[in-house]
C-alpha cells in the first residue's frame, strides 16, 4: 500500500527541489519540441520550392538534415522526461549524438557563408576548416560526459552528473562562431567600403552602404550569432559552476540547439529564395527582352514589305489596272 498521500508518481520519489528542476526541465523541452514543430510546418513551401527548383548537393543535404535532427534530439529529451526508459545511459547517448549531428549540420551552414566570402582565399577557407572539425569534436563529449539514472522506485530517468570538461562544447562552439562572424562582416565591410568611409564598426552592424545581397549576408549573420552568443556562453557558464544542479546545467542546452538549427537555416533559407527570385526575374526580363526585339524586327519588316510592293506597282500596273 502507498504511503503517500498523492497519487504515486515518480516526482513523489524525488526531493522537492528536485522534483522543481525535474518539472522546469521537461516544460521547457516540451515548449521547444512545440516551437520546432510549427517553425518546420511554417516553412515546408518555401523549403519544398528550394528543394524543387534548387540543386542537391552537400548544403542543401546539411540544411534538410539539421531540421531533422533538431526535432529528433528535442523529442528524445521530452521522451526521457515524460516516458519510462529501460536504459537510461543508452538514452543520454542517443541524445549527445543527435545534438553533436544536429550542431555540426547546423555550423556547417554557417561555414559555407564563410566560403562564399571568401571564395579566392583557400587557405582561409582550410584553416576555417579545421576549426568547424574542432568544434564538433569538442561537442561530441556531450555524448559520454553526461551521466543519468533511474529515479529510485519507478522506471524514470534523471540526470545525475555532468562532467566539468563537456563546457568546451559550449564554448568552442561560441569561438568557432565569433570567429567566423567577425571574418565574414569584415570582408563585407572592407569590400564595399570607401577610402573615404574606411571601415567602421557602424558601417559593420548596420550594413549601411551595403549592397542588397551583401546586407542580407551580413544581417544573416547577425541574427544567427546573436542566438549563439546569448545561448552557448550561458551553457558553458552553467556547467562549469560546481553549484549548478545537474539538471540546469543542461536545461538551456535545448533551446540552443533547436534555435541554432533553426536560424542557421533561416539564414540559408532567405539566400536560396532571393538566389531563386533573382533567376526568375532574370528569366523575365529575358522573355520580355526577346519578345520586344521579336516585334520590333516585325514592324521593321512591314514596311519594308509595303514600300516595296507600292515600287512594283509603280513599275509595272496590275491586271485590274488595265481592265479599267
Amino acid at each position: 500500500m502507498s504511503t503517500f498521500p498523492n497519487p504515486d508518481t515518480y516526482l513523489n520519489h524525488l526531493s522537492p527541489s528536485e522534483s522543481v528542476q525535474f518539472e522546469t526541465a521537461r516544460n521547457l523541452c516540451l515548449a521547444v519540441l512545440g516551437a520546432t514543430i510549427w517553425d518546420i510546418l511554417i516553412y515546408v513551401p518555401d523549403d519544398i520550392r528550394i528543394l524543387r527548383l534548387g540543386s542537391t548537393h552537400v548544403v542543401t543535404a546539411c540544411f534538410i538534415l539539421s531540421r531533422l535532427f533538431a526535432v529528433t534530439f528535442i523529442l528524445l529529451a521530452v521522451i526521457m522526461h515524460t516516458h519510462q526508459v529501460k536504459n537510461c545511459g543508452a538514452m543520454v547517448i542517443g541524445i549527445g549524438i543527435v545534438c553533436v549531428l544536429t550542431t555540426t549540420c547546423a555550423s556547417f551552414l554557417f561555414l559555407q557563408r564563410l566560403r562564399a566570402v571568401y571564395a579566392r582565399h583557400k587557405w582561409i577557407q582550410g584553416a576555417f576548416t579545421l576549426l568547424w572539425l574542432a568544434s564538433s569534436g569538442f561537442m561530441s563529449t556531450t555524448s559520454f560526459g553526461v551521466k543519468s539514472e533511474r529515479i529510485p522506485g519507478t522506471e524514470f530517468c534523471v540526470y545525475s552528473g555532468v562532467n566539468r570538461y563537456i563546457a568546451v562544447a559550449g564554448f568552442g562552439v561560441f569561438f568557432f562562431d565569433t570567429l567566423v562572424f567577425a571574418a565574414i562582416s569584415y570582408k563585407i565591410a572592407s569590400s564595399h567600403s570607401t577610402l573615404d568611409v574606411g571601415v567602421s564598426w557602424d558601417t559593420v552592424v548596420s550594413g549601411r552602404a551595403l549592397p542588397r545581397l551583401s546586407r542580407a549576408v551580413l544581417q544573416g549573420g547577425q541574427q544567427y550569432y546573436l542566438i549563439t552568443i546569448c545561448l552557448s556562453l550561458p551553457v558553458g557558464i552553467l556547467i562549469i559552476l560546481p553549484s549548478t544542479p545537474p539538471i540546469y546545467k543542461l536545461v538551456l542546452g535545448f533551446p540552443l540547439i533547436s534555435l541554432t538549427a533553426s536560424m542557421a537555416c533561416r539564414v540559408f533559407r532567405n539566400m536560396k529564395l532571393h538566389d531563386l527570385r533573382i533567376e526568375n526575374q532574370a528569366a523575365t526580363f529575358s522573355d520580355v527582352q526577346f519578345a520586344t526585339t521579336l516585334n520590333a524586327s516585325d514592324t521593321w519588316r512591314q514596311p519594308s514589305r509595303q514600300s516595296r510592293g507600292a515600287h512594283c506597282a509603280s513599275a509595272s500596273p496590275s491586271p485590274a489596272v488595265e481592265d479599267v
